[in-house]
């Protein structure tokens, strides 16, 4: 496959949303958890302390981040470079989604609906998808994008991980970019570590069990060839 490059883009959020933000990480604090505690918590069950607080103020960055995706669309629509777009966020894919040229899919789309804005893009008749973790994360090849952008992620490291390789598939002739939007509050900027921390680690065993599956069917391989019973 073609390289695959990560990066992240940070984005000036505005007063109100930083203000509020600061009041529900002020108040994860006040029952006693620290915001990485909070954040392993809801990575680990999508519950726990602090995570009413977690989603809201998420859903309050989510929104925030929105003017920035929107100038990065622009700038690929200028570039008539086709854009894929995740969220965790329905209300942000639903944005995106009724731009001119482009489309959507979400969790409540049926099977023909979602390969109808597949074939869509991969035919070129769409400048960009946007698209619901959840709801893209499997099933579906986007090959013809080369760059995807996460606005935010999913709890799930996996999810995020199956997501942002719809691209990254055979059929790619080029490299691959994804970018996170990252807002400039400590909620958004802890979460997106974390995530990032988990993702890796589940790459790292992924890459680990790979190598130890090549070396035994190697082993197997080699047994045959001498003449040794496996």
């Amino acid at each position: 496959l073609p390289s695959l490059r990560e990066r992240v883009r940070f984005v000036e959020t505005d007063k109100k949303t930083q203000a509020l933000c600061d009041v529900l990480l002020s108040e994860i604090e006040s029952n006693g958890v620290e915001l990485d505690e909070a954040v392993d918590l809801a990575i680990e069950s999508r519950n726990g302390v602090g995570f009413e607080e977690l989603s809201a103020a998420r859903s309050a960055l989510a929104t925030a981040k929105m003017p920035a995706l929107l100038e990065l669309a622009n700038e690929y629509e200028e570039a008539e470079e086709p854009l894929i777009v995740f969220s965790a966020h329905r209300a942000a894919i639903n944005t995106l989604g009724a731009r001119e040229g482009w489309a959507r899919i979400s969790g409540s789309d049926s099977a023909e609906k979602r390969g109808k804005v597949v074939d869509q893009f991969q035919n070129g008749e769409l400048k960009g998808v946007a698209i619901t973790i959840a709801a893209g994360a499997e099933g579906i090849t986007l090959t013809r994008g080369r760059t995807v952008v996460f606005l935010d992620r999913a709890w799930t490291p996996g999810i995020n991980q199956q997501a942002a390789k719809r691209a990254h598939r055979i059929g790619q002739t080029r490299p691959v970019e994804i970018i996170d939007l990252v807002a400039d509050h400590r909620i958004d900027e802890r979460v997106h570590e974390l995530l990032a921390a988990k993702s890796q680690l589940i790459e790292a065993v992924i890459e680990q069990a790979s190598v130890k599956m090549g070396e035994a069917g190697s082993a197997v391989a080699s047994s045959v060839a001498s003449g040794v019973e496996v």
